[in-house]
């Protein structure tokens, strides 16, 4: 490897962060703006094509990175090893940001639900959290080597 996992991870995680403080900033400004809106069915929509281009554009901008850097696709292993360190990267940012921001909105960091409920199961809350790492995992994995590929077919290579 011509970089390392390390540099691949950090150009995620600054894509990352910055595509949740750009989606997080333009649904805040729809709430403010206009509530009505922000209210229909329209506003679920884009909160979920949002939330779809959070996942798949840093993954896009890294599998850019390598192939202009390597200039070849991943092997099982890298596409593995980078597909685990996102999803940790994305879990840890998320959690991050979604505690920061209710800190900032409610005063605490549970925000406005009632935590009680949640803690009452900690083996359900375990078992839906390794779910939805192993959704997230898949997904990252298909997401590189989708973008490599037309990464590759963009310069020929592939």
């Amino acid at each position: 490897m011509v970089r390392s996992k390390a540099q691949y991870s950090m150009t995620f995680a600054f894509y990352y962060t910055v595509a949740i403080v750009v989606l997080s900033a333009a649904l805040f400004a729809l709430q403010e703006f206009a509530p009505d809106l922000a209210a229909s069915p329209m506003f679920l929509g884009a909160l979920m094509g949002g939330s779809i281009a959070v996942l798949v554009i840093p993954v896009a901008t890294v599998a850019k990175s390598f192939v202009t850097h390597e200039k070849r696709k991943t092997t099982f292993g890298e596409g593995w090893s980078l597909s685990i360190m996102f999803t940790i990267i994305a879990f840890v940012i998320t959690i991050v940001f979604s505690v920061v921001a209710n800190i900032a909105i409610y005063g605490n960091a549970s925000g406005a639900a009632d935590t009680n409920d949640l803690m009452a199961d900690p083996a359900g809350l375990a078992i839906f959290g390794g779910v939805v790492f192993v959704v997230i995992l898949l997904l990252y994995r298909m997401f590189l080597w989708a973008a490599i590929k037309g990464e590759m077919k963009k310069i020929h290579l592939g």
